[in-house]
């Protein structure tokens, strides 16, 4: 095959005048139509040149043989170099702008990786913020904590004392009332110094009207010394619930909403392990009571104090 750069052979035609010279391939190669040479040769090049067969064709010009349609598309110098030449400086120019692309796409991962980068190196730094910060507030909470607790150490809450019952008489007189009587030595009871007592809601009622029955709002009474409230607890543990004017009464600490939920959790835990008995009620005027921690001192029906 002729290679490029080489020049045509001495049999092919010339570039005026398309006429392939009469030779003995001629009668074997020839065609019975030459509109086929024509659309052969159409065919094989025209999506790699702009030139116009049609116009150098003629009655006359007719190719003979399929020779010259391979003449003219594989030893056609001039016409092969143009055509591959147009090619391979459309490839190059698209290799240089895929080259481009992928510089700019290498500049713009790096730049994405520094980001990245700088993000984690920052997102450490909120995770050391946030754990000290956790820190903080968790040590803030335990001191809040303990301030209400410390608040709270000279409070005690009494549970069962119908609405209403103190018929003319402050809640403080009635508590030291109800408290003194509890105790069996008078010198004791005199002791017993309240600072204020009152009401604190506990369950929401739509019609309250004064009457006594349904549940009752918890007492807090708050006493001037600490020793004073930590004898009335003593007492309230001997005595367990006792009755007061036909109401069953309960004494109990007053703790914070954390505090009372530990002691709750700690009790079902001791319940579950068989250390401490669970709630039962106990056939008292019908009422409902809690079996204390401390059965031994503690009678079956509750012991009644009267006036």
């Amino acid at each position: 095959m002729h290679t490029l750069g080489s020049k045509p052979r001495c049999d092919s035609p010339t570039t005026n005048q398309l006429i392939y010279p009469a030779t003995t391939e001629e009668e074997s190669l020839e065609f019975t139509s030459c509109d086929i040479h024509l659309s052969v040769i159409v065919l094989l090049c025209q999506s790699r040149s702009n030139f116009n067969f049609e116009s150098h064709f003629n009655e006359k010009t007719k190719p003979c043989s399929l020779k010259w349609v391979y003449w003219f598309y594989f030893e056609n110098d001039e016409f092969y170099l143009k055509t591959v030449g147009a090619d391979v400086t459309t490839i190059k120019n698209n290799m240089d702008s895929l080259k481009s692309d992928d510089i700019n796409l290498g500049n713009r991962i790096g730049e994405t990786e520094s980001r990245v980068s700088q993000l984690e190196d920052a997102n450490a730094n909120l995770t050391e913020v946030t754990t000290e910060l956790k820190n903080k507030v968790a040590q803030f909470e335990a001191r809040v904590q303990y301030h209400e607790n410390s608040s709270r150490r000279n409070n005690l809450r009494i549970k069962g004392v119908p609405e209403n019952a103190e018929r003319g008489k402050s809640v403080t007189e009635y508590v030291m009332d109800m408290l003194r009587s509890s105790f069996p030595n008078n010198k004791e009871a005199n002791q017993i110094i309240i600072e204020r007592g009152r009401r604190i809601p506990t369950v929401i009622k739509e019609n309250r009207g004064g009457s006594s029955s349904g549940p009752q709002n918890h007492i807090l009474v708050r006493f001037l010394y600490f020793s004073v409230r930590e004898k009335v607890r003593d007492r309230a543990r001997d005595l367990g619930a006792f009755t007061w004017n036909g109401s069953k009464v309960e004494i109990f600490p007053d703790f914070s909403k954390d505090v009372q939920a530990k002691e709750m959790k700690s009790q079902r835990s001791d319940v579950c392990a068989g250390q401490r008995e669970p709630l039962h009620a106990v056939p008292s005027g019908n009422t409902p009571t809690r079996k204390r921690h401390f059965p031994s001192k503690r009678q079956a029906g509750g012991p009644s104090i009267s006036q």
